[in-house]
């Protein structure tokens, strides 16, 4: 049996205007998997093209045999089918620390190129996972986005206590992970006005700037003129093992990993305001088990 123009099989089985019939078993055996009953077409042709798809992506045994069935009744292939790409998932841990405009969700996915970023976000409208936020502050959850976020949180604590690994130095980027920090500041412990942290890495040129405040937090590329709280040094990699919990910040000052320069007072409280990543918790567990 060979594939037609479009990656799917062709089928040289009769069938009715339901497509109720048999679908040539694209293993190549002569054993053959059904269709449910009263199956419209176009449904029908969609199934073989899925099953065209996952067959031509694992190379499976002769033995194997594909129900079709499941294109239709297996909520873990459909919710594959709305999240199992690389970008969908990272669209929507963007989304879950509050609506997210188009150019932040540029910054914070560095690699997607617009016209991908336009296509995720539209299948995620489509599907009433996010909507539109007024007064043009960008995108948000519906009702049924909301309802990801345990899962999201379950699938990263997972991840953390079993099978993440520090990434290699080059896979690091110091203003994105400066992006990523500026996400966890425990704004609420910040005195009144604004508060100023300086970041400077020993492998990266370039210098950081936090602006904190309680209304809002930015990272900024070129000195703000501000008078400079406390400053940081430190590897990109060492300051990343802090954030994500693989170390605490008092093991990275002890052993000069990572060193705080200003009042004693206000590096004192730079543990205050710092809450690091949401996975944390997890990581240092899974940390202190293995040891």
């Amino acid at each position: 049996m060979k594939p037609t123009e479009n990656g799917a099989y062709e089928d040289h089985t009769k069938a009715d205007d339901y497509g109720n019939g048999e679908i040539p078993c694209s293993t190549g055996d002569c054993r053959r998997a059904h269709l449910p009953a009263r199956v419209p077409v176009e449904a029908r042709r969609r199934a073989l093209q899925i099953v065209s798809r996952s067959v031509n992506a694992w190379p499976l045994p002769r033995q194997c045999l594909w129900r079709v069935q499941d294109a239709f009744d297996c909520p873990i292939a459909k919710g594959a089918e709305l999240l199992g790409d690389r970008w969908t998932l990272l669209i929507i841990r963007e989304l879950l620390l509050g609506p997210v405009r188009f150019n932040e969700f540029e910054r914070g996915l560095p690699g997607i190129s617009r016209s991908v970023l336009a296509s995720r976000l539209r299948r995620l409208e489509r599907d009433g996972i996010i909507e539109r936020a007024g007064n043009g502050e960008g995108y948000s959850f519906t009702s049924v986005g909301e309802s990801l976020r345990p899962v999201i949180r379950t699938i990263g604590d997972w991840v953390a206590n079993w099978v993440i690994e520090d990434p290699r130095r080059a896979e690091l980027d110091a203003e994105l992970l400066m992006l990523f920090i500026s996400r966890h500041v425990k704004q609420e412990e910040l005195p009144a006005g604004k508060t100023v942290l300086r970041f400077e890495f020993e492998d990266d040129a370039r210098r950081f700037w936090l602006t904190m405040e309680r209304q809002g937090v930015s990272v900024c590329l070129e000195d703000p003129c501000l008078p400079v709280a406390v400053k940081v040094r430190a590897q990109v990699h060492q300051l990343y093992r802090v954030y994500m919990g693989r170390t605490s910040l008092l093991e990275a000052l002890g052993d000069g990993s990572v060193e705080l320069e200003g009042l004693p007072a206000d590096r004192r409280r730079f543990e205050a305001w710092m809450k690091w990543s949401s996975f944390a918790p997890a990581v240092r567990t899974a940390v202190a088990t293995r040891r």
